[in-house]
């Protein structure tokens, strides 16, 4: 496939991901932001600083709560999952009786996990799905953008392409008027050679006429 120069360097900044200049992960297609980013910063505005690591890629409704800690997308995963594994050792520690009752929760607690399990899948397929359509979305940006400089690059082409017509036009003009003035003057020249020459024939034959008389 022949990739025009135009868009090669587009094709080359899409296949390759830079670091998201927010989260700072390897993920960024576009505009130095990853998809999770880019769409944050365009639903919430501009990131803030997260209290856990510092970094600015905290995103969150205005106006900001103040008894709430601003977290990164990294740092509420971490906490979320550290939450998760201190419940679940408290509940294996908390659980007591008889064998029946434990083999109950056992089984409970099985559907439980699956039911997290579905979930989980199911949002993973949504957040997928919403990063596909999201990149879908910045190519499609992006295309428009290119489109959009291809316009104005084709516009300053033709006015510089008409201009040059209209400079061509006037050489040409320019180059007839001189070449009908040329003309002109060796018309002239030459009828002015031809006259004089024969008004010099005409002296002549004077002079011949009038000579004789003289030695008469």
């Amino acid at each position: 496939m022949i990739v025009h120069d135009k868009f090669r360097g587009v094709f080359k900044s899409l296949l390759q991901p830079t670091t998201c200049k927010y989260c700072q992960l390897p993920a960024a297609f576009f505009d130095n932001k990853c998809v999770w980013c880019a769409h944050a910063e365009r639903k919430l505005g501009p990131p803030v600083v997260c209290s856990e690591c510092r970094l600015k890629a905290a995103f969150a409704k205005q106006p900001l709560r103040k008894d709430k800690p601003l977290l990164c997308r990294l740092c509420r995963k971490s906490k979320s999952k550290s939450k998760e594994t201190s419940l679940s050792e408290k509940s294996s520690e908390s659980v007591k009786g008889s064998p029946l009752k434990r083999k109950n929760d056992f089984t409970d607690d099985q559907k439980t996990k699956a039911s997290k399990a579905s979930v989980l899948d199911e949002q993973g397929f949504e957040q997928i799905q919403s990063e596909q359509f999201f990149v879908i979305q910045q190519y499609k940006d992006q295309i428009l953008d290119l489109k959009k400089k291809c316009g104005e690059k084709d516009r300053t082409i033709l006015e510089r392409e008409k201009k040059i017509a209209i400079l061509n036009a006037e050489i040409i003009r320019i180059q007839r008027e001189e070449k009908e003035k040329t003309l002109l003057l060796q018309k002239q020249y030459q009828n002015t050679v031809r006259s004089l020459q024969e008004q010099n024939r005409d002296l002549s034959r004077q002079v011949r006429f009038i000579s004789p008389l003289f030695f008469v």
